[in-house]
């Protein structure tokens, strides 16, 4: 990577889409490309910078119909080669007075390791697209079944009352 940087366009074809879609267990990922700017720092981390774009379709969690969804994300991620990890781990990472210090940050911490010298950009930006989709698509105007109800993190559980314990406690009383 130049020192002033290197710019870089991930685009796929049609193929690729259609890998990405299977891997993601979606049925299309219409388009996908992504725009990232590498930045070799001094202290041999990279840092990546830019933004990707997909149209992707989903399919609805209550009535399996496509949803189709824009992903616009911001890329900034940081990366640390073996090479820049080992050399730092050698001069002594972080002193014990550091660690002490509330304002130290341990940058490689904060990195996503590498496991070679080479930098993978298109497997970095489809995993940014996996956790940049909806996990519970919903089609406009669907109503969830009656007795679903979403909890704190939007997942879709069954009312207790009206779920399989609900009924034999119905029963129960019956009796």
């Amino acid at each position: 990577i130049p020192a002033a940087g290197e710019k870089v366009i991930v685009q796929t074809d049609d193929a690729t889409r259609s890998q990405i879609a299977a891997r993601f267990g979606i049925p299309e990922v219409a388009s996908f490309q992504a725009e990232v700017t590498l930045h070799p720092r001094r202290d041999g981390l990279i840092l990546a910078q830019g933004k990707l774009s997909a149209e992707v379709v989903q399919s609805c969690v209550v009535s399996l119909e496509a949803v189709r969804q824009s992903v616009e994300e911001e890329i900034d991620e940081l990366f640390v080669p073996p090479a820049a990890r080992d050399s730092w781990l050698a001069a002594g990472g972080l002193t014990d007075d550091a660690l002490m210090d509330a304002e130290a940050v341990d940058p490689f911490a904060l990195a996503e390791p590498l496991e070679t010298e080479t930098l993978d950009l298109g497997e970095v930006v489809v995993q940014l697209l996996s956790l940049a989709l909806d996990p519970y698509p919903r089609a406009s105007g669907v109503e969830l079944p009656p007795g679903m109800v979403l909890d704190e993190q939007g997942a879709e559980e069954i009312e207790p009352a009206v779920g399989p314990f609900g009924v034999l406690e119905k029963l129960r009383r019956i009796q």
